[in-house]
């Protein structure tokens, strides 16, 4: 009996990341198709990303990036809209573009003994208040949740990890299941802290 336990839970774990990535698929594109009044599925989808792609066709060329900016202005000056838009971007540009931030996996050393560790990302290796000279700012992401920590840590307790950012982030969302490899080719460093003018 044991053994059909077991070949039903293995057959579950298989299954179950299957089903539930197309049916968050299907999810999506039923929705966008419904939002667009598309009867036909998944057009919807392609229409999004065609006009996605032409928004970032259109924000490299100069006239372009003038009406992004003028967009941009617009948001900062609403109240409330401006702290939404500020975190949003700031969020997608974390994860993608030429400024991505999570892209320096860390060790942080918890305690002195070093015993008890934990795996972050730096977001930022110098500030402009005096107080906060020697540290630097890791995010700490949450297992299965979309959430995270900010600590500010001496920088002796920071020690890079020679592993890819998107792996790295993989690892610490799923709760250390996806594994972690090591790459041998990957030499991030902390820069060096900036001497503060008196």
């Amino acid at each position: 009996m044991n053994w059909i336990v077991r070949s039903f839970l293995k057959g579950l774990i298989i299954l179950a990341p299957i089903v539930g990535t197309f049916y968050i698929l299907y999810t999506t594109v039923t929705y966008v198709d419904g939002l667009l009044h598309i009867p036909i599925p998944g057009v919807g989808i392609g229409i999004a990303f065609i006009v996605i792609t032409l928004i970032g066709i259109l924000a490299s060329n100069v006239v372009g990036r003038t009406l992004v900016g003028w967009i941009e202005e617009l948001m900062k000056r609403l109240p409330i809209v401006t702290l939404l838009y500020s975190s949003l971007k700031d969020l997608m540009s974390a994860f993608m573009g030429d400024q991505k931030r999570f892209n320096q996996p860390v060790l942080v050393d918890l305690i002195v003994d070093k015993k008890v560790r934990v795996m972050g990302f730096i977001t930022c290796q110098n500030f402009a208040d005096p107080k906060l000279e020697g540290y630097v700012a890791v995010y700490l992401p949450q297992s299965y949740a979309i959430a995270g920590n900010l600590l500010l840590v001496p920088r002796e307790r920071v020690h890079p990890l020679h592993v890819d950012g998107a792996q790295a982030m993989a690892f610490a969302v799923s709760g250390g299941v996806s594994g972690l490899k090591v790459s041998q080719e990957s030499t991030l460093m902390l820069e060096t802290p900036k001497q503060s003018v008196s």
